[in-house]
């Protein structure tokens, strides 16, 4: 599985080192298409981690 998202992470970094912002865009789409109506709630709580990460990272 690690492997997997290893994978996936790179391309989806190589997109953006190309600068295919509108590839990347389809293949994001393509992904909350697939998550369907928990796509709103996983990206909510993906910011709030998100978010969370870089509170702690300032208050270091």
């Amino acid at each position: 599985m690690i492997k997997r998202f290893h994978q996936r992470f790179g391309e989806a970094l190589s997109l953006l080192d190309n600068k295919d912002k509108s590839n990347f865009v389809e293949q994001f789409n393509g992904v909350s298409d697939w998550f369907g109506d928990y796509s709103k709630q996983f990206m909510t709580e993906s910011q709030n981690l998100l978010k969370q990460a870089n509170d702690s990272i300032q208050r270091d």
